[in-house]
């Protein structure tokens, strides 16, 4: 492939397939991580909160766990959101795809100087550009990150490159600078810089490595202490990397096993076999960067120094596809390189089935992409024991009101993620939604233990409470669900419903289901909404009801102890608490209740509701 002018027909040609490929992505919807991130984020609804975007961390995700500093990542979500008139998926997709086609053009104004083909060139964008492992950067609109920090680099190459004059000013660092604000990652900017003008130049480099040190210190300053990047152990997850190197290889050529939730577990032991292959790789990888001509050897280290910052610093999950973005770069421009110099006339003809392969796998990841229902279920037909997969899945026919299949995909995924808080959350939101009571406090309690700093495991628990009208626990548990996230607006909405509900209309209430429905969860509801309206005799009654039907109900002996706390009668508020330990060891509201009142009884001072 010698080098020549493309003519246009071929820019065309390329230009068409990449269109192709992705024309059946802009109606996908919003997944993931899009959902805190974009969906229920009020922040990026007003452009006027964009000076916050630089200095408050809270205005990327409505979730503490998950706030990270990217003010221009979430500046680009806030000008969608404003330019669409809304959660328009098809302007963010727009947005995304447009950056995307840049991102191509800066490639090929880079390769046809390393490759020395202008056919060449355009071959290895068209390949970066149809791959499918690229789709998920694509279609994944809050991953747009990945797509913003590697255009930065792809720019600065190119500006440093073909701008000499421009160099002692560092115009060349501006696109770097804006994309480190858009996902740290960029920051391996550097090092890829010093591999492109060579060990005997580092001199060059030293503004780059200045500028992107301080930017990764500014990030490590902004984000916040909530975030909580995983829970893999970081020797674990190390040890683990080679492997997913040798996995991304693979992908390149051969991306049939992409998911979006691939649920490799990290390895525990260096010794394990797959993890020997991995170094093995990684060992065979660093021998071909050292032996292979310069444009291999460059895209190779690319490919190795792109996958460094999700190599080293220890995230939830050990991988995922869309962090193949930056690294194909790279691999697609090394392999082209080997292949250019054995070029053959017959090859063009195998290249051209190649990128319509491509295509076609594309079209069809962005048709996984679609819906929420159709993503999950791709990951649990790809993702064999993928507990997190399958819970999604479950989470997803909840919301179609497929509670007994939801069930059963719930209950699968216990099976690989026994000790997991969410998956214990949504699997008493299922029980609760078929009545089966039991079972739904059961997990609300579990999910409280496994994970205790999780708003949502208080505020589902307390929504149900609310739903089988055990109103003042419903109160208790909103409240702790915004004393760990303060901006819980429908814990905050929950609340001030059942805070605001009159005690007339709360007695009404409790009665006509009873009359529908004699239980004694329906009787402890009536006897609450008594004590709310101070008719103690009647919540006494009420209580005891319930316990004629139900003799070993805890919750009803901390009703009648709450009562008799409210009437002063220390000793039968001691009585009936320690009854509802006895028949409930863990049942932290009783034993508040007896300890509270102890202490009345030994000290004289006003009482409180401990309901």
């Amino acid at each position: 492939m010698k080098h020549n002018s493309i003519r246009w027909w071929a820019w065309a040609a390329a230009l068409a397939l990449v269109l192709l490929a992705y024309s059946n992505h802009f109606g996908n919807g919003f997944h993931f991580d899009d959902f805190h991130t974009v969906v229920n984020n009020p922040a990026i609804r007003d452009l006027h909160n964009l000076p916050r975007f630089f200095t408050d961390p809270a205005t990327t995700s409505v979730l503490p766990a998950n706030r990270v500093w990217r003010p221009v990542l979430v500046t680009s979500l806030a000008l969608d959101y404003r330019l669409g008139g809304g959660l328009q998926p098809w302007a963010f997709h727009a947005s995304t795809f447009a950056w995307y086609l840049l991102q191509l053009g800066l490639m090929f104004a880079l390769f046809r100087t390393l490759l020395a083909s202008d056919w060449a060139a355009l071959f290895a964008v068209t390949w970066y550009g149809v791959h499918p492992a690229m789709a998920e950067t694509v279609n994944y609109i809050c991953q747009r990150g990945d797509l913003y920090s590697t255009l930065a680099i792809v720019a600065g190459l190119v500006i440093y490159d073909r701008k000499p004059a421009w160099r002692r000013y560092g115009i060349y660092l501006i696109p770097v600078v804006l994309g480190m604000l858009a996902k740290p990652p960029a920051f391996v900017f550097a090092p890829i810089l010093l591999a492109y003008v060579g060990l005997k130049n580092w001199r060059a480099t030293v503004p780059a490595f200045v500028v992107c040190g301080a930017l990764l210190v500014l990030h490590v300053h902004m984000t916040p202490k909530s975030y909580v990047p995983g829970i893999v152990p970081p020797f674990d997850y190390i040890i683990t990397q080679p492997y997913v190197a040798l996995r991304y290889f693979r992908s390149f050529f051969l991306p049939l096993w992409l998911t979006a939730d691939t649920g490799l577990a990290p390895f525990t032991t260096a010794a394990a076999p797959a993890a020997l292959a991995g170094f093995a790789f990684l060992t065979a990888l660093l021998w071909a960067i050292w032996r292979a001509p310069r444009p291999v050897a460059f895209g190779l280290l690319w490919f190795l120094l792109a996958l460094l910052p999700t190599a080293i610093f220890p995230l939830s999950e050990v991988e995922n596809d869309h962090r193949m973005f930056m690294p194909f770069v790279g691999l697609v421009l090394a392999v082209t390189a080997w292949i250019v110099p054995y070029w053959k006339r017959w090859y063009t003809p195998m290249a051209i089935v190649l990128l319509l392969a491509c295509a076609v796998g594309t079209w069809k990841r962005n048709q996984v992409w679609h819906t929420e229902e159709s993503l999950w279920r791709d990951v649990t037909e790809k993702s064999l024991g993928n507990g997190r997969g399958l819970m999604n899945y479950g989470v997803v026919l909840m919301g179609e009101g497929r509670m007994a299949e939801a069930q059963t995909y719930l209950e699968r995924a216990v099976q690989f993620t026994p000790n997991y808080g969410l998956l214990a959350t949504n699997l008493g939101v299922v029980y609760g939604a078929q009545g089966k009571a039991g079972e739904a406090e059961q997990q609300f309690r579990r999910a409280i233990v496994l994970a205790p700093d999780d708003p949502g495991s208080y505020f589902f628990y307390g929504r149900w409470l609310s739903q089988v009208g055990r109103k003042n626990e419903a109160i208790a548990m909103l409240r702790l669900s915004l004393t760990k996230d303060g901006d819980h607006a429908e814990a905050e909405t929950l609340l001030a419903t059942l805070v605001n509900e009159t005690p007339e209309t709360a007695v009404a209430a409790a009665r006509l289901e009873l009359k529908r429905n004699p239980s004694p969860e329906t009787y402890l509801n009536l006897s609450l909404a008594y004590a709310q309206a101070r008719n103690y005799p009647a919540s006494l009654s009420a209580a005891r009801d319930a316990l004629k039907l139900r003799p070993d109900y805890a919750e009803a002996y901390n009703d009648i102890a709450a009562i008799y706390e409210e009437l002063h009668d220390w000793d039968r508020a001691i009585q009936a608490a320690a009854q509802a330990l006895r028949i409930k060891p863990d049942f932290e509201l009783a034993r508040n209740n007896l300890l509270y009142s102890q202490k009345q009884k030994d000290v004289s001072h006003p009482p409180g509701n401990r309901r």
